[in-house]
């Protein structure tokens, strides 16, 4: 049947394009983490000789992230799933008055979904703290490899 066979190479062809982007945007976490921890950098210098630094560095920078990311799925999904039991009963109270049922959320509905969602927000806030100390940690692990091989050279010659 061509329509899936067409649906199929769609689809892989969109998860290549994905891939390419993400592996293409991986190495700003260093040269944005640097360009805020130096502050002194331009943005052609950032978008340059940094870039092409990270570019050599890649698996330094891809192996924490990774890990992380992986982390902070299971906690944003931990953290959302109240959010998700309170939205969903409130869908479904809507669609039961939409067919003529009464109300039938308790009075402190309002207070848990705004607990829930103040609970999400600090450790959602928290998490992205969290990978921005493992981007400075990507960014800190480049510069020691990359001031050591420095030094390393130094004493060679």
């Amino acid at each position: 049947t061509p329509p899936a066979t067409a649906v199929t190479y769609c689809t892989v062809a969109a998860v290549a394009v994905l891939a390419i982007a993400t592996i293409a945007q991986v190495p700003f976490f260093y040269t944005f983490t640097r360009h805020a921890v130096n502050g002194s950098d331009t943005l052609r210098h950032t978008l340059g000789p940094n870039y092409i630094a990270a570019v050599r560095h890649i698996g330094r920078i891809i192996a924490p992230l990774a890990l992380s990311a992986l982390i902070e799925i299971i906690i944003i999904a931990l953290a959302m799933s109240p959010l998700a039991v309170l939205g969903a009963a409130r869908l479904n109270n809507a669609a039961c008055m939409a067919l003529g049922d009464a109300d039938s959320l308790p009075a402190h509905f309002t207070v848990l979904t705004f607990t829930a969602t103040a609970l999400f927000v600090f450790i959602y806030g928290f998490s992205r703290i969290w990978m921005f100390f493992v981007s400075c940690y990507a960014y800190g692990n480049i510069e020691a490899k990359m001031t050591h091989g420095k030094d390393k050279a130094a004493v060679s010659d």
